[in-house]
């Protein structure tokens, strides 16, 4: 290939800028992953279906990851789904999407998950949390991350953060 056939695949490369799709509502997932890679190669597409999942019946560490692994996946097979077959081949180089709870133990030593706080009282309900569970207490929060590379090459990851409030 000579210089000038390199430069003009260069050139054509540079202007098709390759697009992260970000299934999330958070606007704290969208600056994080903005100050990573920039404004312009990121799409928010929120997961159509925004229920929180229920923990109720979980209080095992490990099924606490299975279930946050599924629903991340979920939530990545609901925006690929919206993004559509022709539109995945097309610039999308990856759909990220992610769940985190707050697992807490009670007294007695069994894991809780703490859900979302109710809109009406959430100010009173977090403050009960702060009560019971926060001060001076370690508390972990969870995160599952699903990665669906443009090819359909899914990668699952669980991660926690121990946090302890004086």
């Amino acid at each position: 290939m000579n210089v000038s056939g390199f430069e003009s695949e260069k050139s054509a490369t540079a202007e098709a800028v390759v697009k992260i799709v970000l299934g999330s509502r958070s606007p704290q997932r969208h600056e994080l992953l903005t100050e990573l890679i920039g404004e312009d190669r990121i799409e928010v597409l929120p997961p159509v279906c925004a229920e929180e999942a229920d923990f109720s019946d979980t209080c095992q560490i490990d099924a606490i990851h299975d279930r946050l692994r599924q629903i991340a996946r979920g939530k990545a097979d609901d925006v690929r789904l919206q993004l559509g077959a022709q539109r995945r081949a097309t610039g999308i180089a990856a759909v990220i999407c992610a769940d985190t709870v707050i697992v807490v133990a009670e007294p007695d030593g069994t894991l809780c998950v703490l859900g979302q706080p109710c809109e009406s009282n959430w100010q009173q309900e977090v403050g009960g949390w702060f009560e019971r569970y926060y001060g001076e207490r370690t508390h972990t929060a969870t995160t599952a991350v699903c990665v669906v590379s443009g090819t359909g090459c899914v990668l699952e990851r669980v991660v926690e953060s121990r946090v302890t409030f004086g």
